[in-house]
């Protein structure tokens, strides 16, 4: 997708509660060299946006293993971001929001694409 943003002039920022040597270590396992990541630990960013999912299982037990399964006992809640797609104009105007229902999922690339041509101009990437 990226030659299509490069061709739209669309910089892609991405936004993590993760802590910043965490998101660090994301970027370069994913390879994610033209996005920029930024780190929102405390959820000061996503909370103004409402993109806060305060549900989320965490796992405050230590591993152990079952049948050489690693396992830990979900023992709380926290809060994490629902994963969001935003795209702003140079003018900062916000153009479109695309939300799973689901948050354990992100954008569907053709959505993103088709979202692009309308807001930006050009035709969809296909792939």
């Amino acid at each position: 997708m990226q030659p299509h943003f490069d061709s739209l002039g669309v910089r892609v920022v991405a936004l993590s509660r993760d802590p910043v040597d965490k998101a660090a270590r994301h970027f370069a396992e994913d390879r994610l060299d033209p996005i920029t990541l930024l780190s929102d630990a405390e959820l000061t960013v996503i909370r103004r946006f409402g993109l806060e999912h305060q549900k989320a299982l965490t796992v405050t037990s230590p591993m152990f293993r079952l049948f050489g399964l690693p396992l830990g006992i979900p023992r709380g809640f926290e809060s994490m971001a629902i994963p969001t797609t935003i795209l702003v104009d140079e003018r900062g105007v916000i153009q479109w929001i695309d939300q799973a229902s689901d948050y354990r999922l992100r954008s569907d690339q053709a959505r993103v694409d088709a979202a692009l041509a309308e807001a930006f101009g050009g035709a969809p990437t296909s792939s």
